[in-house]
């Protein structure tokens, strides 16, 4: 096969036929995967199983292709001509730890590691759509660069798509896009808004340091839980009183650790709370130094107290889809017939965000509810993979559109 000419047009009924006839391939793919799920950085036999899908589609392919490995993932480019822009589809692959309770057949066979996130579904969606572009008379309009990114789930170390970034993948990329199933939604429904869609996920951990001492004598000495509870006590609402209403911002407590015997008040207590945000970088940083001179404040009333010591790490930035790029894909999938709905900003975090600093583009969900629908990141999620279909024919209409 050959790239097309002008004279083989691609309709939008060929698209969606075409992408419903790789829906049991989809659906195998994504039972594998969901069966041997990896964790963040761990993707090794993942990726290597991605590589060979994508080797057995391109023996099909007549035209340029270039495979290579980054440590944040697997890089395939279709060279269609050089007259067309590159555009990027990513899918991200890794797994979470979750001990799976679905009890579906094709459950997880490694114990507390599960793809509760729907990373299998989106890496069998993207090799979806690439086979029926390597082997179909389709008329492609773009170069494509597909991204099977690592490491999405990690906010608090260098992510994969932060790492692919860096190793300069953006480089020719004209628009950038992703796609993300959502079991909360209504099955089929393209969901994206302009501008900030998620936000900003900073990490806050803090440890304090007291005298600590003996349980029988509590007069002499002075106890850490003691120092932290006053401290969690204190920052109920802090945000609230700190930034105002106006501003989008959640600051929660997620770790709280201390002791280590019942005849032992303990010296030390660590504490990591959350902060998503949409703020502007001036207004985060007043308040980040607010809330460290306040636990200071704190733990200085307790006798021989002090923070010891307070780490901020600034997680995935706010994600900002450009307003042309999501007015082209909405009007796009609107026109062929695609139901779309505008999603609202969220706390959430996606590293997808890297990319959109970069070049322009925009981040969609795929909604694949059915059921008593179960949330993202627990043990019962399970999305329809009738929404398959729907994903691969997405990522169709981009690539066969201008």
């Amino acid at each position: 096969m050959t790239p097309c000419s002008t004279t083989c047009e691609t309709t939008t009924l060929d698209v969606l036929e075409l992408a419903q006839g790789a829906q049991d391939y989809m659906v195998e793919v994504r039972r594998f995967l969901h069966m041997y799920p990896e964790l963040s950085w761990k993707e090794d036999n993942t990726i290597s199983f991605i590589k060979s899908e994508i080797v057995k589609h391109l023996k099909n392919y007549k035209g340029s292709s270039s495979l290579t490995e980054k440590k944040g993932g697997l890089i395939l480019d279709l060279n269609i001509s050089p007259e067309f822009d590159r555009i990027l589809f990513r899918a991200d692959v890794d797994a979470l730890p979750i001990q799976e309770e679905t009890n579906l057949s094709f459950s997880s066979q490694v114990p507390n590691v599960m793809h509760a996130c729907g990373h299998d579904c989106h890496a069998a969606m993207l090799l979806g759509a690439l086979k029926v572009i390597t082997s179909k008379n389709l008329e492609i309009k773009h170069n494509i660069r597909f991204i099977f990114q690592r490491a999405e789930e990690v906010p608090f170390v260098t992510s994969g798509g932060e790492s692919l970034v860096k190793d300069g993948i953006m480089k020719n990329i004209s628009r950038a896009y992703a796609l993300h199933i959502s079991s909360k939604d209504e099955l089929g429904v393209l969901r994206s808004k302009p501008g900030p869609m998620m936000a900003n996920c900073t990490t806050i951990c803090f440890e304090i340091k007291c005298m600590g001492g003996h349980v029988m004598c509590p007069e002499s000495g002075s106890n850490a839980i003691d120092v932290m509870t006053d401290i969690h006590n204190y920052l109920k609402g802090f945000a609230l009183r700190a930034i105002g209403p106006k501003e989008r911002v959640s600051f929660v407590p997620a770790v709280s650790n201390s002791g280590t015997a019942a005849n032992i008040m303990p010296e030390y207590a660590k504490a990591t709370y959350a902060f998503r945000n949409y703020l502007k970088e001036d207004i985060k940083n007043d308040f980040l130094q607010n809330l460290k001179k306040r636990i200071q404040a704190i733990a200085s009333t307790y006798q021989d107290a002090c923070l010891h010591s307070f780490d901020v790490f600034d997680g995935y930035p706010v994600l900002v889809n450009d307003y042309d790029s999501f007015s082209y894909v909405d009007a796009l999938l609107q026109t062929n017939n695609f139901k779309t709905s505008l999603s609202r900003e969220v706390f959430a975090g996606e590293d997808f965000a890297y990319y959109l600093k970069k070049v322009k583009g925009s981040y969609w969900s795929l909604g694949a509810k059915q059921g008593k629908c179960y949330g993202h990141h627990t043990s019962l999620f399970n999305p329809d993979e009738e929404a398959f279909s729907k994903g691969a024919a997405f990522w169709l209409l981009l690539a066969v559109n201008d």
